[in-house]
């Protein structure tokens, strides 16, 4: 059996599916669901169009809606159940002053860490950032998003299945490294 056989989520609406319940906090990794996309493209290139509108409206529709989340809150995101345990005060306050620093090359880093994309946008609508600044910079990350995780998975549907799953492993192996050592130095940073 083919390891990259792609079952129910071989649709473009499928795609947009996981994207929105990734968002959402169930397990659908948005790097998977791009290297997914990617895998798609390389079965059926034909099909590029469809894939990519729903990618893009996806990470466009979840992104901006967890932003619109902390526009709402804004510095009363603490006190809200289930995100005041993840985004602290201090937390909340640390984002503020590095959005203000880094502006968005910070914004674009985080988005490529595992685990810290949500906090993020969330924090960015929360402590003020102008939406067209948001919304200019997050396109710019999730372009660079697409572009690797789906070239990750566009190469991985292309060559034998042994090949695909240990270029894969070795890819989540390196992003759970890069996630590992940012974590690390922005720990240290804030101490």
């Amino acid at each position: 059996m083919d390891v990259l056989t792609l079952g129910p989520l071989s649709s473009p609406a499928a795609l947009f599916v996981a994207l929105l319940l990734g968002a959402a906090g169930l397990p659908f990794p948005e790097e998977a669901v791009l290297a997914l996309a990617g895998v798609m493209l390389a079965r059926d290139p034909g099909g590029a169009g469809p894939v990519l509108l729903a990618i893009v409206a996806g990470l466009f529709i979840t992104d901006n809606t967890l932003y619109a989340l902390g526009r709402v809150a804004g510095r009363r995101l603490p006190r809200v159940p289930l995100l005041g345990r993840v985004i602290t005060a201090a937390r909340l306050e640390h984002l503020g002053r590095r959005f203000d620093e880094d502006g968005p090359p910070f914004l674009v880093a985080g988005r490529q860490v595992l685990g810290v994309r949500t906090c993020l946008f969330v924090a960015a609508g929360a402590t003020g950032m102008s939406w067209p600044r948001f919304a200019l910079t997050d396109a710019c990350g999730a372009l660079l998003s697409i572009a690797c995780w789906a070239s990750v998975g566009f190469v991985g549907g292309q060559v034998r299945p042994v090949y695909a799953a240990a270029l894969g492993l070795t890819f989540a192996a390196l992003a759970l490294g890069a996630s590992s050592a940012w974590k690390r130095r922005t720990a240290i940073a804030s101490v």
